[in-house]
This record gives C-alpha cells, structure tokens and sequence, in this order.
C-alpha cells in the first residue's frame, strides 16, 4: 500500500504544473491569423512581458507549463478603461501560435508574420 501512495504521489508531482520565469523564446513576437490583411482584428504581439492584442494590453502575471510545449499563461488585463484577470493557454507549433479553446473562446491559430 505503501508503494502504491508513493507512485501516485510521484506522478502526481512529477505531472503537475510546473512554474517557469519567462516565455520561451519562440512566443515572441507578432502574430496574425492573416499576415496579408493589415486590418486583422486578431493580431496579437507577444514581447517578454505583455501580451498585446487589438486594443488590449495584457501584463504577464504568471507561466506556467502545463504539458511540454503547452503554457498557461495569467494575464492582467487592460481595455478602454476597464481591468481584468483572464487565463489562457497557448502553444507554438512551427510558426504558428494557437491559443487553445477555453469556456467559450474557440481555438484561435495566428502566424508568426514579418512583414508587419
């Protein structure tokens, strides 16, 4: 019995969430579901602090890797004179970032784009 709780506990820590300081390298920068459209509403720029959408600002509060490649990432956000606390989690795949479904937010796929 006693191996069995020392298993479960090992899987349990060694599966759990695990905090990270900062973003991989590969999140940043801009990210588009359209580079070709300069009017796209989902553009989103990721720098090493702050996530920045269409009229958005979101100061990084905390990471975390939840599974390899896959961070949720807390956000304080700010929005035509409102604030919020929101959630998300994201994962880079080649160059795409998609930020995966959550309630009722589907999953969204954006480019990296350079010609910005």
């Amino acid at each position: 019995m006693h191996k069995f709780i020392l298993l479960i506990s090992f899987l349990l820590i060694g599966f759990g969430c695990n905090s990270v300081e900062k973003l991989p390298q590969n999140f940043l920068g801009t990210w588009k579901v359209n580079c070709s459209d300069s009017d796209d509403l989902f553009v989103l720029n990721v720098t090493s602090q702050q996530f920045q959408f269409w009229e958005t600002i979101g100061d990084i509060q905390k990471i975390k890797q939840i599974s390899p490649g896959v961070y949720d990432i807390n956000l304080n956000l700010f929005s035509e004179g409102q604030q919020w606390n929101a959630s998300m989690q994201y994962k880079v795949v080649g160059d795409k970032l998609i930020q995966l479904a959550s309630g009722e937010l589907n999953e969204i796929t954006r480019f990296r784009c350079t010609n910005v």
